[in-house]
């Protein structure tokens, strides 16, 4: 399976998971998959080491991370625990999202978060990943 985010985004949105169906399929067994609608848009950005580390490390930054957890203000996931020196070839830690009923919605929500978190900065930013959705 490809893609940090793919499995839990889709178990996000539509309540299903893809690593069962996957191995249902690999062991002979056709799932039974519903018919998958939304009415939400989940849009999201990866944390870097070098520029989000902050979000971990500071205790106001983890707490503001926290309570939006908390309150279903975002989706946070933690790829990997952050490393005291950083390689030459940085990946990112994890991933901040959001869900909207429009993309329009999700993505000022989004950039809302960034902002809010010290995510969007001048050397990352989030506006101008996000604009073509």
């Amino acid at each position: 399976m490809s893609g940090y985010v793919l499995r839990d985004w889709l178990q996000k949105l539509y309540g299903i998971d893809i690593m069962v169906y996957s191995m249902m399929v690999a062991c002979g067994i056709k799932p039974t998959i519903p018919e998958l609608t939304t009415d939400k848009v989940l849009m999201g950005v990866m944390v870097m080491p070098s520029l989000h580390a902050k979000l971990l490390t500071e205790d106001n930054c983890k707490q503001k991370l926290y309570q939006m957890i908390e309150n279903d203000v975002i989706f946070f996931l933690q790829f990997r625990k952050l490393k005291e020196t950083l390689s030459h070839y940085e990946a990112p830690f994890g991933n901040v999202a959001v869900t909207g009923t429009t993309s329009d919605e999700a993505k000022q929500k989004l950039l809302n978060v960034c902002r809010e978190l010290g995510i969007d900065q001048e050397d990352y930013r989030v506006e101008d990943f996000i604009q073509t959705f």
